[in-house]
Protein backbone atom coordinates (compact mmCIF):
# COMPACT_ATOMS: atom_id res chain seq x y z
CA UNK A 1 0.00 0.00 0.00
CA UNK A 2 1.34 3.90 -1.15
CA UNK A 3 2.43 6.09 1.78
CA UNK A 4 -0.13 7.10 3.73
CA UNK A 5 -1.82 10.43 3.01
CA UNK A 6 -4.56 11.13 5.33
CA UNK A 7 -5.10 10.69 8.72
CA UNK A 8 -5.59 7.98 10.59
CA UNK A 9 -8.14 6.85 13.03
CA UNK A 10 -5.86 6.80 16.29
CA UNK A 11 -5.53 10.24 15.26
CA UNK A 12 -9.07 10.70 15.76
CA UNK A 13 -10.30 13.10 18.75
CA UNK A 14 -12.71 9.55 19.59
CA UNK A 15 -10.04 7.81 19.88
CA UNK A 16 -7.84 9.56 21.79
CA UNK A 17 -10.48 9.58 24.12
CA UNK A 18 -10.61 5.46 24.37
CA UNK A 19 -6.63 5.07 23.32
CA UNK A 20 -5.81 2.44 25.58
CA UNK A 21 -8.97 0.53 25.28
CA UNK A 22 -8.73 0.35 21.53
CA UNK A 23 -5.21 -0.24 21.18
CA UNK A 24 -6.05 -3.18 23.54
CA UNK A 25 -8.95 -4.20 21.15
CA UNK A 26 -7.02 -3.98 17.92
CA UNK A 27 -3.86 -5.72 19.25
CA UNK A 28 -5.79 -8.51 20.78
CA UNK A 29 -7.45 -9.12 17.27
CA UNK A 30 -4.88 -9.58 15.27
CA UNK A 31 -2.96 -11.59 17.19
CA UNK A 32 -5.74 -14.29 18.46
CA UNK A 33 -6.81 -14.53 14.48
CA UNK A 34 -6.20 -16.20 11.36
CA UNK A 35 -6.60 -15.09 7.65
CA UNK A 36 -9.52 -16.46 5.31
CA UNK A 37 -7.68 -17.89 2.30
CA UNK A 38 -10.83 -16.07 -0.21
CA UNK A 39 -8.45 -17.74 -2.90
CA UNK A 40 -9.19 -21.81 -2.07
CA UNK A 41 -11.88 -23.77 -3.20
CA UNK A 42 -13.41 -23.58 0.53
CA UNK A 43 -14.19 -19.85 -0.02
CA UNK A 44 -15.75 -20.55 -3.79
CA UNK A 45 -19.24 -20.19 -2.97
CA UNK A 46 -19.16 -16.94 -0.78
CA UNK A 47 -17.22 -15.34 -3.90
CA UNK A 48 -20.04 -16.42 -6.07
CA UNK A 49 -22.65 -15.23 -3.45
CA UNK A 50 -20.84 -11.60 -3.77
CA UNK A 51 -20.71 -11.90 -7.00
CA UNK A 52 -24.25 -12.10 -7.46
CA UNK A 53 -25.65 -8.85 -5.35
CA UNK A 54 -24.49 -7.07 -8.50
CA UNK A 55 -23.72 -3.89 -5.75
CA UNK A 56 -20.53 -3.42 -7.30
CA UNK A 57 -18.01 -5.90 -9.91
CA UNK A 58 -14.92 -4.86 -8.14
CA UNK A 59 -15.86 -5.75 -5.02
CA UNK A 60 -14.30 -9.50 -6.00
CA UNK A 61 -11.37 -7.25 -6.96
CA UNK A 62 -11.13 -6.34 -3.92
CA UNK A 63 -11.73 -9.21 -1.84
CA UNK A 64 -9.04 -11.08 -3.21
CA UNK A 65 -6.68 -8.38 -3.32
CA UNK A 66 -2.99 -8.86 -0.76
CA UNK A 67 -3.72 -5.51 0.60
CA UNK A 68 -7.24 -6.37 1.92
CA UNK A 69 -7.45 -9.56 4.49
CA UNK A 70 -10.79 -11.22 5.55
CA UNK A 71 -10.06 -12.62 9.60
CA UNK A 72 -11.17 -14.23 11.64
CA UNK A 73 -10.29 -14.09 15.77
CA UNK A 74 -11.31 -15.34 19.23
CA UNK A 75 -11.19 -11.73 20.27
CA UNK A 76 -13.17 -9.83 17.41
CA UNK A 77 -13.14 -5.85 17.27
CA UNK A 78 -15.50 -3.19 18.53
CA UNK A 79 -18.63 -2.54 16.08
CA UNK A 80 -17.28 0.77 15.58
CA UNK A 81 -14.09 -0.72 13.78
CA UNK A 82 -15.17 -4.09 12.20
CA UNK A 83 -12.89 -2.89 9.20
CA UNK A 84 -9.87 -1.08 10.24
CA UNK A 85 -6.34 -0.18 8.68
CA UNK A 86 -3.60 -1.09 10.84
CA UNK A 87 0.28 -2.42 10.73
CA UNK A 88 0.59 -5.94 10.12
CA UNK A 89 2.15 -6.90 13.26
CA UNK A 90 2.01 -10.70 12.84
CA UNK A 91 4.31 -10.39 9.77
CA UNK A 92 6.58 -7.94 11.21
CA UNK A 93 6.64 -6.13 7.76
CA UNK A 94 4.92 -3.19 9.44
CA UNK A 95 3.10 -2.76 6.18
CA UNK A 96 -0.31 -1.55 6.67
CA UNK A 97 -3.05 -3.77 5.73
CA UNK A 98 -7.23 -3.34 5.73
CA UNK A 99 -8.59 -6.07 8.32
CA UNK A 100 -12.29 -6.92 7.25
CA UNK A 101 -13.55 -8.99 10.96
CA UNK A 102 -15.30 -11.65 9.55
CA UNK A 103 -15.96 -13.28 13.07
CA UNK A 104 -19.66 -12.91 13.32
CA UNK A 105 -20.63 -13.49 9.76
CA UNK A 106 -17.85 -16.56 8.67
CA UNK A 107 -17.58 -20.37 9.54
CA UNK A 108 -15.27 -22.54 8.28
CA UNK A 109 -16.92 -26.37 8.84
CA UNK A 110 -17.07 -29.41 6.70
CA UNK A 111 -14.11 -28.26 4.53
CA UNK A 112 -15.81 -24.88 3.13
CA UNK A 113 -16.32 -21.84 4.63
CA UNK A 114 -20.01 -20.63 5.50
CA UNK A 115 -20.92 -17.14 5.14
CA UNK A 116 -24.53 -16.68 7.28
CA UNK A 117 -25.27 -12.72 6.15
CA UNK A 118 -23.93 -12.03 2.93
CA UNK A 119 -25.36 -8.19 2.99
CA UNK A 120 -22.81 -7.42 5.60
CA UNK A 121 -20.23 -8.87 3.87
CA UNK A 122 -20.25 -6.75 0.56
CA UNK A 123 -21.02 -3.47 3.45
CA UNK A 124 -17.55 -4.63 4.58
CA UNK A 125 -16.11 -5.14 1.44
CA UNK A 126 -17.18 -1.63 0.24
CA UNK A 127 -15.72 -0.16 3.33
CA UNK A 128 -12.75 -1.65 2.90
CA UNK A 129 -12.79 -0.56 -0.98
CA UNK A 130 -13.09 3.07 0.14
CA UNK A 131 -9.98 2.44 2.95
CA UNK A 132 -7.95 1.02 0.41
CA UNK A 133 -8.54 4.17 -2.17
CA UNK A 134 -8.52 6.71 0.72
CA UNK A 135 -5.31 5.38 2.22
CA UNK A 136 -3.76 4.68 -1.63
CA UNK A 137 -3.96 8.28 -2.74
CA UNK A 138 -6.51 7.71 -5.05
CA UNK A 139 -7.84 11.57 -5.01
CA UNK A 140 -11.09 10.77 -6.25
CA UNK A 141 -12.30 9.16 -3.57
CA UNK A 142 -12.07 12.43 -1.71
CA UNK A 143 -11.91 15.13 -4.32
CA UNK A 144 -14.31 14.42 -7.17
CA UNK A 145 -17.03 17.16 -7.08
CA UNK A 146 -20.25 15.13 -6.66
CA UNK A 147 -18.87 12.99 -3.63
CA UNK A 148 -17.76 16.32 -1.76
CA UNK A 149 -21.04 17.74 -2.39
CA UNK A 150 -23.56 15.02 -1.18
CA UNK A 151 -21.25 13.80 1.60
CA UNK A 152 -21.22 17.59 2.94
CA UNK A 153 -24.84 17.82 2.52
CA UNK A 154 -25.25 14.05 4.44
CA UNK A 155 -23.25 14.54 7.22
CA UNK A 156 -24.11 18.31 7.98
CA UNK A 157 -28.02 17.21 7.73
CA UNK A 158 -26.86 14.10 9.86
CA UNK A 159 -24.99 16.80 12.57
CA UNK A 160 -28.33 18.94 12.73
CA UNK A 161 -30.74 16.36 13.17
CA UNK A 162 -28.42 15.92 16.47
CA UNK A 163 -28.90 19.69 17.34
CA UNK A 164 -32.50 19.89 16.77
CA UNK A 165 -33.15 16.99 18.98
CA UNK A 166 -31.10 18.02 21.64
CA UNK A 167 -32.53 22.19 21.43
CA UNK A 168 -35.21 22.04 18.47
CA UNK A 169 -33.49 24.42 16.86
CA UNK A 170 -35.26 23.65 13.29
CA UNK A 171 -37.80 26.35 13.78
CA UNK A 172 -35.10 28.81 14.29
CA UNK A 173 -33.88 29.37 10.47
CA UNK A 174 -30.78 31.54 12.28
CA UNK A 175 -29.37 28.72 14.00
CA UNK A 176 -30.72 25.99 11.71
CA UNK A 177 -29.32 27.26 8.68
CA UNK A 178 -25.93 28.40 10.41
CA UNK A 179 -25.15 24.73 11.87
CA UNK A 180 -25.89 23.37 8.70
CA UNK A 181 -23.21 25.44 7.10
CA UNK A 182 -20.70 25.05 9.23
CA UNK A 183 -21.06 21.28 9.53
CA UNK A 184 -20.57 20.89 6.11
CA UNK A 185 -17.43 22.99 6.56
CA UNK A 186 -16.34 20.88 9.30
CA UNK A 187 -17.19 17.83 7.27
CA UNK A 188 -14.82 19.22 4.25
CA UNK A 189 -11.97 20.52 6.21
CA UNK A 190 -11.91 18.02 8.82
CA UNK A 191 -13.23 14.63 7.89
CA UNK A 192 -12.79 14.74 4.09
CA UNK A 193 -10.01 16.93 3.96
CA UNK A 194 -7.75 15.82 6.87
CA UNK A 195 -7.21 19.57 8.35
CA UNK A 196 -4.66 19.40 5.46
CA UNK A 197 -4.57 23.37 3.95
CA UNK A 198 -3.17 22.24 0.42
CA UNK A 199 -6.61 20.03 0.05
CA UNK A 200 -8.63 21.50 -2.60
CA UNK A 201 -11.96 22.36 -1.44
CA UNK A 202 -10.26 23.42 2.29
CA UNK A 203 -10.94 27.10 1.15
CA UNK A 204 -14.42 26.52 -0.43
CA UNK A 205 -17.67 27.47 1.09
CA UNK A 206 -19.92 27.52 -2.10
CA UNK A 207 -21.28 23.84 -1.01
CA UNK A 208 -21.99 24.92 2.05
CA UNK A 209 -23.43 28.15 1.51
CA UNK A 210 -25.87 26.15 -1.22
CA UNK A 211 -26.00 23.16 1.42
CA UNK A 212 -27.35 25.78 3.95
CA UNK A 213 -28.98 28.41 1.64
CA UNK A 214 -27.58 31.26 3.17
CA UNK A 215 -26.38 34.56 1.52
CA UNK A 216 -22.82 35.94 0.87
CA UNK A 217 -23.52 38.03 3.88
CA UNK A 218 -24.72 35.70 6.09
CA UNK A 219 -21.42 33.67 5.42
CA UNK A 220 -19.40 36.65 6.09
CA UNK A 221 -20.66 36.91 9.48
CA UNK A 222 -20.63 33.28 10.44
CA UNK A 223 -17.13 33.24 9.17
CA UNK A 224 -15.97 36.55 11.22
CA UNK A 225 -16.66 34.23 14.58
CA UNK A 226 -14.65 31.36 13.11
CA UNK A 227 -11.09 30.52 14.45
CA UNK A 228 -8.54 29.07 12.18
CA UNK A 229 -8.30 25.77 14.73
CA UNK A 230 -12.28 25.23 15.12
CA UNK A 231 -12.72 22.79 12.59
CA UNK A 232 -9.71 21.02 13.86
CA UNK A 233 -11.53 18.03 15.67
CA UNK A 234 -14.54 17.23 17.34
CA UNK A 235 -14.22 18.81 20.22
CA UNK A 236 -12.93 22.23 19.25
CA UNK A 237 -15.65 22.23 16.20
CA UNK A 238 -18.63 21.36 19.25
CA UNK A 239 -16.72 24.37 21.15
CA UNK A 240 -16.92 26.87 18.85
CA UNK A 241 -20.93 25.90 17.89
CA UNK A 242 -21.92 26.49 21.67
CA UNK A 243 -19.88 29.72 21.95
CA UNK A 244 -21.22 31.59 18.53
CA UNK A 245 -24.66 30.00 18.76
CA UNK A 246 -24.81 30.25 22.52
CA UNK A 247 -26.15 26.91 22.85
CA UNK A 248 -24.90 26.57 26.28
CA UNK A 249 -25.70 23.04 27.34
CA UNK A 250 -23.94 21.83 24.07
CA UNK A 251 -20.77 19.40 25.03
CA UNK A 252 -18.81 17.08 22.76
CA UNK A 253 -20.11 14.25 25.54
CA UNK A 254 -23.68 15.24 24.37
CA UNK A 255 -23.09 15.22 20.98
CA UNK A 256 -21.24 11.47 20.49
CA UNK A 257 -23.60 10.01 22.87
CA UNK A 258 -26.36 11.33 21.10
CA UNK A 259 -24.56 10.70 17.69
CA UNK A 260 -24.65 7.01 18.72
CA UNK A 261 -27.89 6.23 20.23
CA UNK A 262 -29.77 7.69 16.98
CA UNK A 263 -27.62 6.07 14.26
CA UNK A 264 -25.76 3.11 16.26
CA UNK A 265 -22.74 2.44 17.85
CA UNK A 266 -21.46 1.10 14.80
CA UNK A 267 -21.16 4.95 13.15
CA UNK A 268 -19.28 6.22 16.42
CA UNK A 269 -16.36 7.56 14.18
CA UNK A 270 -18.46 9.55 11.18
CA UNK A 271 -18.29 11.96 13.10
CA UNK A 272 -14.41 12.52 12.61
CA UNK A 273 -13.20 9.81 10.11
CA UNK A 274 -14.02 9.29 6.41
CA UNK A 275 -13.85 6.03 5.96
CA UNK A 276 -16.22 5.99 8.73
CA UNK A 277 -18.85 8.02 7.59
CA UNK A 278 -18.68 6.48 4.39
CA UNK A 279 -19.35 2.88 5.99
CA UNK A 280 -21.89 4.70 7.07
CA UNK A 281 -23.51 6.02 4.17
CA UNK A 282 -22.83 2.33 2.18
CA UNK A 283 -24.20 0.27 5.10
CA UNK A 284 -27.30 2.08 5.46
CA UNK A 285 -27.90 1.96 1.57
CA UNK A 286 -26.98 -1.61 1.34
CA UNK A 287 -29.62 -2.61 3.98
CA UNK A 288 -27.43 -4.77 6.44
CA UNK A 289 -28.67 -3.69 9.58
CA UNK A 290 -25.58 -2.56 10.49
CA UNK A 291 -26.96 0.78 11.55
CA UNK A 292 -30.04 2.28 11.66
CA UNK A 293 -30.33 2.48 8.41
CA UNK A 294 -33.98 4.00 8.09
CA UNK A 295 -33.70 7.21 10.31
CA UNK A 296 -30.38 8.05 8.34
CA UNK A 297 -32.24 7.19 5.19
CA UNK A 298 -34.91 9.97 6.29
CA UNK A 299 -32.13 12.39 7.58
CA UNK A 300 -30.22 12.18 4.56
CA UNK A 301 -32.63 12.45 2.02
CA UNK A 302 -30.91 12.79 -1.38
CA UNK A 303 -27.97 12.39 -0.07
CA UNK A 304 -27.55 9.20 0.53
CA UNK A 305 -28.10 7.95 -2.61
CA UNK A 306 -25.96 10.67 -4.58
CA UNK A 307 -23.37 9.98 -2.78
CA UNK A 308 -23.20 5.79 -2.74
CA UNK A 309 -24.39 6.17 -6.65
CA UNK A 310 -20.73 8.12 -6.50
CA UNK A 311 -18.42 5.86 -4.33
CA UNK A 312 -19.85 3.01 -6.34
CA UNK A 313 -18.38 4.70 -10.09
CA UNK A 314 -15.01 5.77 -8.21
CA UNK A 315 -14.59 2.22 -6.85
CA UNK A 316 -15.17 0.82 -10.59
CA UNK A 317 -12.89 3.33 -12.09
CA UNK A 318 -10.01 2.56 -9.23
CA UNK A 319 -10.08 -0.77 -9.85
CA UNK A 320 -10.57 -0.74 -13.98
CA UNK A 321 -7.03 1.66 -13.52
CA UNK A 322 -5.44 -1.61 -11.77
CA UNK A 323 -6.09 -3.91 -13.97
Amino acid sequence: MAQLNFKLINETFIFSQYKDEYEKSVLNFIKGGKVIDVHSEAFADIAYDVKKTQVGSFLISAMESKQIVLYTSTHPLNRSTRVLTAKDIKSGTGKYLIYVDCTQIIDFEGGKYKCNNVKQLVAHLLEASVNMMYFGGYTNIVSRFDLVKAGAYAFASLFNNIINYLFKTNTVSNIHNRVMYLASQYFIKNIIGSNNPKYGYANNTAFSKQIARISDREVELIESYVERDSFKNLDAFVAMLRDSLKLHKLTTEVVIATWVKMYSPSALFALEYFPAFSAMMTNAYIGCYLNNQSTIEKVTNRGLPEYVKTVLDVGGQYYENLR
